[in-house]
């Protein structure tokens, strides 16, 4: 690529800088299903041709600045910027563009098909701009913009191109329908797609990518978590855990089966060791509910409990003096509704839920895990029910006493 003059000068700001963000999705999964040298070899060859289809739009579009600012392996930021005159940096930036997915995009997938590369490459593209604040000492450009342009890249449909509103509200009238409005805003701007990939599946991505008006991070896993999981987030609380099932019959196990994975019982001894408290909340065995529970699901949840009762005893009675009394089983009335497992609920900690979905076996319901930080309206109403299980709930007795 030929070398182009830096036009910027040291702590001085330039408004209308153009960023053009660039990132080939699936570039994790080809870089584990293949040989390294390969499929380095593949973005080493996206990132000439992205060179490439830069140096053909400055040539057609010519304008004072239009390089590659950096690369990071699968993607990169071009910067796009003329003096005198935006509708230069528009079009050498919309030209960019649309020579990446034209021509950059399928020649990185003829690559792929030609050297037999395990995979499938695609490309999210966003275009924004904005004013910077430029350093010479290293080279840096200081910009909300660049956050900005980042996070909408990050989210992008694949093999498309999305514009901002500051964009797309300088574009020429017979311009404009070059593009289409993205159903819902994007950190509160309105965004475009590229309407030539106008398709129900391009839709698809965006509501499953980018956050609805007013949606909270979640994190979610597609199966129940495995032991070594669930100790590590005993290991965050601080106050108190409460598990909540209907018959709690894997956790419960976990106390009391040597060596099991990921040291369970040690992570909830050591959380009672420190003065924090473990409740156990399982639906009573013995209640009427149970009992319907078991006819309507044919789930064996008496029988099951009773067991969990008894381990719950076991570990009770291998604990020392007062872990004794912070280690409770609490036994609600209630019709089950969901699993959780709480970290701190009442002091900003976490809460992973799940709601019992029928047919599906409990391992492999989808499990959310929820803060206060991240989500606090959700992780409030899922506290609240968490709450309404334990309001009613009753001790089970679990001292040398109870029994006889």
């Amino acid at each position: 690529m030929a070398t182009i003059e830096n036009p910027f000068e040291n702590n001085r700001d330039y408004q209308n800088v153009y960023f053009l963000k660039i990132d080939a999705a699936g570039h994790s999964a080809i870089m584990l299903a293949n040989p390294y040298d390969r499929a380095q070899y593949l973005y080493d060859a996206f990132e000439n041709e992205v060179i490439n289809s830069l140096e053909e739009a400055r040539r057609n579009c010519p304008c004072d600045y239009a390089d590659l600012w950096s690369w990071q392996g699968d993607g990169g930021l071009v910067v796009i910027w003329d003096h005198a005159r935006e509708s230069r940096t528009l079009d050498t930036a919309l030209a960019t563009a649309r020579l990446i997915l034209d021509q950059s995009l399928p020649a990185l997938q003829r690559r792929l098909r030609m050297e037999n590369i395990s995979g499938a490459v695609h490309i999210r593209m966003a275009l924004h701009k904005g004013g910077i604040r430029y350093r010479t000492a290293r080279g840096s450009i200081h910009s909300p913009a660049i956050n900005f342009v980042s996070h909408l890249e990050a989210k992008a449909p694949r093999d498309t191109l999305v514009i901002s509103e500051e964009i797309f509200r300088i574009l020429p009238n017979d311009r404009r329908i070059e593009f289409q409005r993205a159903p819902f805003p994007f950190e509160g701007s309105s965004v475009y797609f590229d309407s030539r990939n106008h398709s129900r599946n391009l839709f698809l991505q965006w509501y499953g990518a980018a956050p609805f008006h007013g949606s909270q991070s979640i994190n979610t896993l597609s199966e129940r978590p495995t032991p070594s999981e669930k100790s590590q987030l005993i290991q965050l609380a601080q106050h108190e855990v409460i598990d909540l099932g209907v018959t709690l019959g894997t956790g419960s196990n976990y106390l009391v089966v040597n060596q099991t994975p990921g040291d369970y019982p040690a992570a909830v001894h050591d959380l009672l060791q420190r003065g924090g408290r473990f409740t156990a909340l399982l639906l009573d065995p013995d209640s009427p509910i149970a009992r319907q529970y078991d006819k309507t699901y044919n789930d064996n949840c008496c029988s099951r409990g009773r067991e969990t009762l008894s381990r719950y005893r076991m570990f009770h009675d291998s604990l020392k003096g007062e872990l004794q009394s912070r280690f409770r089983v609490m036994k609600y009335l209630a019709w089950p509704q969901m699993a959780a497992l709480a970290i701190d609920p009442h002091h900003g900690g976490l809460i992973m839920h799940s709601p019992y979905l029928t047919p599906l076996d409990r391992r492999e319901s989808p499990h959310y895990v929820t803060t206060e930080e991240g989500a606090a309206d959700i992780f409030v109403k899922v506290r609240r029910v968490i709450d309404y299980y334990l309001q009613d709930a009753q001790p089970y007795p679990l001292g040398r006493d109870s029994r006889l």
